[in-house]
């Protein structure tokens, strides 16, 4: 069993009691939080294990952002308690994976009966402090610091200090020295000349994630060990905006229903959306004519596989639409800021699946489009092989 400690810490507290809490019935995320169904203790178990997920995702961002080496540490004791805490519940986990590649373990104290943090704070319990460090040590009646400075100006002086003391007196100096030069020698080892381990990327790649490794903006680490993103209503509204223009391109739903807009307990932000999808109206695009697969099926939210070398990309095009001069427009339907398209971007990977695939005949015209839902011009360029 493990008590409560400094992490995981699962207290927190009840939202149906505390006056500093908001109450999850009106919370924004209560589709992700425990419900209450009239048990106040199967509430506050639900509590407390929703706290340790929050936890545990905190851990897992901690392990995973060391690029190098990764030193993770536990203690039987924290603080002045009288309580013993022991090992943190993902100590042990780790623990646990001690076999495993890439795990070392280091060094395992004992577990000691009492409190070493209250008698080292005990024997400090001074005041004035003494302007010295040691100054009260018979052995170094100019203090600690200058003892120090005096050895590290003449080895030979520790030895001979240490052999002037008592047998028992030399014994405890020499074994105290023993384990500083033990502990000095782990954190050698640990930090010495390993080279860091290259990461493999993955056989699989997103298409967001080839583009962002491609400018520099992503690292093999990152995309092995990502970051959770924090869902935010802007992302949230942009999926739903990209979903009612595939609607009203196939004819199923020619605008977004009352009812989807004013749905009780999801923010669905109706004023941004309708503003958007009127500008996406006004742009000349709903009008527009698709390309078609030869199945006949609309290219429209097209999914696409594309090998790169060793690599298989995958993502998902938005629209392609034909022109006037026989060619396609490949367009990228945008709900956020503003700004400048790259030579290497996404749209121009679009491109390439579309021409690896066989659906960019040669000689065919390719424009490739930003389309951005703000009401403003459309940042559109040629594609050129």
């Amino acid at each position: 069993d493990f008590v409560y400690s400094v992490f995981p810490n699962v207290r927190s507290s009840n939202p149906l009691q505390s006056h500093d809490a908001l109450p999850y019935d009106v919370r924004e995320d209560r589709g992700h939080l425990p419900e209450w169904k009239g048990k106040a203790k199967d509430f506050e178990e639900a509590v407390k294990q929703r706290t340790l997920e929050d936890e545990r995702r905190l851990f897992y961002v901690a392990l995973t952002r060391a690029k190098q080496r990764l030193c993770v540490t536990s203690a039987w004791w924290y603080g002045r308690g009288t309580t013993e805490k022991g090992p943190s519940e993902f100590y042990a986990e780790l623990r646990a994976m001690a076999d495993a590649q890439g795990i070392e373990v280091l060094h395992e104290a004992d577990k000691p009966e009492d409190n070493p943090v209250v008698d080292a704070l005990e024997a400090r319990r001074t005041w004035p402090p003494p302007p010295r460090a040691g100054l009260d040590d018979a052995l170094f009646t100019d203090g600690w610091g200058v003892a120090a400075d005096d050895a590290v100006a003449d080895p030979g002086r520790a030895d001979a200090l240490i052999d002037a003391l008592e047998d028992e007196a030399r014994a405890e100096a020499r074994r105290l020295i023993d384990a500083h030069e033990e502990e000095l020698a782990l954190i050698a080892r640990a930090s010495g000349d390993k080279q860091p381990v290259r990461a493999e990327l993955p056989d699989i790649l997103s298409a967001t994630a080839h583009v962002a490794l491609e400018a520099g903006r992503l690292d093999a680490w990152q995309i092995i060990r990502p970051l959770p993103d924090r869902p935010t209503v802007a992302r949230r509204l942009g999926t739903e905006v990209h979903r009612l223009i595939e609607e009203r391109t196939r004819g199923i739903s020619p605008y977004a229903d009352e009812s989807e807009l004013d749905e009780p307990g999801e923010i669905t932000g109706p004023t941004f959306m309708a503003t958007t999808l009127a500008h996406w109206e006004r742009s000349g695009y709903a009008e527009r004519e698709l390309a078609r697969l030869p199945s006949g099926e609309p290219m429209i939210e097209l999914p696409f596989t594309l090998r790169l070398d060793d690599r298989i990309i995958r993502g998902r095009i938005d629209a392609v639409y034909t022109t006037d001069d026989g060619g396609l427009e490949i367009v990228d339907f945008k709900t956020g800021r503003r700004f400048e398209p790259e030579e290497s971007d996404q749209l121009g990977l679009y491109a390439r699946a579309l021409k690896a695939n066989g659906l960019i005949a040669d000689g065919t015209p390719v424009t490739l489009t930003y389309l951005f839902l703000d009401g403003g011009e459309p940042a559109t360029r040629a594609w050129n092989p």
